[in-house]
């Protein structure tokens, strides 16, 4: 009995691709678009959360010397902490403005310290001179005064250290903005015997206290 003869593919003619196989290529192909859109989006999300934590901290903060710019920048830490530990926000603003010449001091620009803090310890310090108010005369004197790495530490270490130390009690306690900035001199904050008023002129100036109901 004569052999049919098998058929062979013609030279140069394409296989057909089973068709399981092309299933499974397309699925592959599927799952590698959807890692790397996973991939992008959480690429997005880290971004957006890192420059969200650095504008938190402070780390991006450049103050120009624009007075409202600088409040608006400095508002969301004096809120943060200031609500923390019960002071008010508008105090903090008001005093960090006033001793940081609105961030343009070189203990602000270098060393991050808002608030003319003085060191106490062990902490990092930087010497500078400073004025202060001694026996009714205003003298220059060199002090230590605390360093810090962020604009946040400092926001967040003045907060700490007038809402827990009993001699500033007065300023969590009081009902107004102005008898807290009365408080913290009474505290023994500053020597200037004006330095309340002065705080209080910065409060009434820029309306400061909007950042206290919000």
């Amino acid at each position: 009995m004569a052999r049919t003869p098998s058929r062979r593919p013609r030279r140069g003619a394409k296989r057909a691709v089973p068709r399981n196989r092309r299933y499974r290529q397309r699925n592959t192909q599927v799952f590698k678009s959807r890692v790397f859109i996973l991939l992008v989006f959480f690429a997005l999300l880290a971004l957006a959360i890192g420059l969200n934590v650095n504008q938190t901290r402070g780390a991006s903060i450049e103050f120009t010397g624009n007075h409202e710019a600088y409040f608006e920048q400095m508002a969301p830490l004096a809120q943060k902490y200031g609500r923390k530990q019960g002071i008010y926000p508008s105090l903090i603003l008001a005093q960090s403005a006033l001793e940081s010449g609105f961030g343009q001091s070189d203990l602000a620009k270098v060393h991050h310290n808002f608030f003319g803090i003085k060191r106490t310890g062990q902490e990092s310090s930087a010497a500078y001179q400073t004025e202060e108010v001694l026996g009714g005369e205003s003298v220059t004197v060199t002090a230590n005064f605390r360093a810090y790495d962020s604009v946040e530490d400092s926001v967040k270490d003045y907060a700490a250290l007038v809402g827990t130390l009993p001699r500033y009690r007065g300023v969590v306690e009081a009902d107004t903005p102005e008898e807290a900035a009365r408080a913290l001199v009474q505290g023994g904050y500053a020597t200037d015997p004006a330095y309340a008023e002065k705080l209080i002129h910065m409060i009434e100036t820029y309306d400061l206290k909007q950042y206290d109901g919000q």
